[in-house]
């Protein structure tokens, strides 16, 4: 079974055989749920998503996230030092001035990842105020909740990037013996 929809600002496809149809589609749609919370959660476009409360306010009092969001941020810390810096999901302000993010809200100075911090009981606070965008390793992130969910189903999955879709779950097992 194939499906693709439109999810995180492109298409999700996923590609998955194995499990009888009904458990196969209920396996793809819970794949897809995951997929879909990544993106309202984490969405730099729509306002009432996590990343938009933590640009508007972590620079003037930490912000309460989902904890799918804390984990993103705490990867993105982590590739920041892992870098030097090169990774850096504070480079938002700088997208907006080059057109290539909408300017939908106060556009902050540049700033760093170093200005960011992860608190306890998934609170971000910034030492400045900044502008995430947290696009690129959200999208790997949704991938790995797809795949999660998928094995959750069915035991075993690969995925590999699609011809033209960014992400295919391909799941080629027997059902699950219980």
């Amino acid at each position: 079974m194939r499906r693709q929809r439109p999810l995180l600002g492109t298409f999700v496809e996923i590609d998955a055989e194995g499990l009888p149809g009904h458990e196969l589609e209920r396996a793809v749609a819970a794949a897809f749920a995951a997929v879909a919370l990544v993106g309202r959660l984490m969405s730099f476009h729509d306002p009432d998503s996590d990343l938009s409360a933590i640009n508007r306010g972590a620079a003037v009092a930490p912000v309460a996230v989902h904890p799918w969001v804390a984990r993103v941020i705490s990867r993105a810390l982590a590739l920041h030092r892992l870098t030097d810096g090169l990774f850096d999901c504070a480079i938002a302000c700088e997208l907006v001035r080059w057109k290539v993010l909408p300017d939908d809200g106060p556009v902050t100075a540049p700033a760093t990842m170093a200005a960011v911090h992860l608190l306890p009981d998934n609170h971000i606070a910034f030492d400045t105020p900044l502008t995430l965008d947290l696009g690129g390793i959200a999208k790997g992130f949704a991938v790995d909740r797809a795949v999660a969910v998928l094995r959750r189903h069915a035991g075993r999955v690969r995925y590999e990037p699609a011809d033209r879709a960014w992400f295919a779950a391909l799941a080629r097992l027997p059902p699950r013996r219980r």
